[in-house]
């Protein structure tokens, strides 16, 4: 029998042998408008019956003009988990931020 990567089985659903598939991949993006030297806060959550089991950050800017405060993943309520960033936009204009939860099935 092949060996399969755990991480690759759970990003694919695909299950090994003694190895439980992951189910109910749902990327989540959510954004946010930040000014010039405003510090913007967004946060990403699943739906509920959904758990985040990772997450980051993306901008729309390749100038480095962002100073990230926290980036990371929990609870957002009792029953919903997501991720959530807070950055300084320190460029000249305003820019997007957007969090971004991988939310699966909770049972998986």
């Amino acid at each position: 029998m092949a060996t399969v990567c755990t991480a690759a089985a759970a990003v694919l659903g695909v299950a090994a042998s003694g190895v439980h598939a992951v189910t109910g991949f749902e990327p989540v993006l959510t954004s946010v408008e930040v000014e010039p030297g405003a510090v913007g806060e967004v946060v990403a959550v699943c739906p509920v019956g959904k758990t985040a089991t990772g997450g980051g950050f993306v901008t729309e800017e390749e100038d480095d003009s962002w100073e990230v405060l926290t980036s990371g993943g929990g609870f957002v309520s009792t029953n919903q988990t997501g991720w959530g960033v807070a950055a300084r936009n320190t460029g000249t204009e305003p820019q997007t931020l957007h969090a971004e939860a991988i939310c699966v099935d909770s049972g998986s």
